[in-house]
């Protein structure tokens, strides 16, 4: 783990290989709905999650936050702390970050 100074506040960032080996991109505002949204992802094994709950849990992977996940999917924002909650129990995640995790090393992302 580090600190390193983020916008003005200073985050621990933690560092995994199964992590910090894959490129990674910050979504942005600029970003359009339609340039984030996911195309449908083929059955991955070892992951008991519906078609809905596996883009969410890709968007989750980009980086993007649960507003903007509803917006590019086109549903509430309740809908989508419902399929993020879904996930980490199916998933046995504590966290995002966990969920992150999962993602890459089901390379979904």
């Amino acid at each position: 783990m580090k600190a390193a100074q983020v916008g003005g506040s200073t985050r621990t960032i933690v560092t995994s290989a199964a992590v910090a080996t894959a490129p990674l991109r910050r979504i942005t505002p600029s970003d359009s709905p339609s340039s984030v949204a996911t195309s449908p992802a083929p059955p991955v094994r070892g992951l008991d999650v519906t078609e809905r709950e596996r883009e969410v849990l890709v968007l989750v992977a980009r980086g993007l936050s649960d507003a903007e996940i509803a917006q590019s999917l086109y549903v509430s924002l309740s809908t989508i702390k419902t399929h993020v909650s879904s996930l980490l129990t199916k998933l046995g995640a504590r966290s995002r970050v966990h969920l992150v995790i999962a993602a890459y090393e089901a390379r979904l992302v």
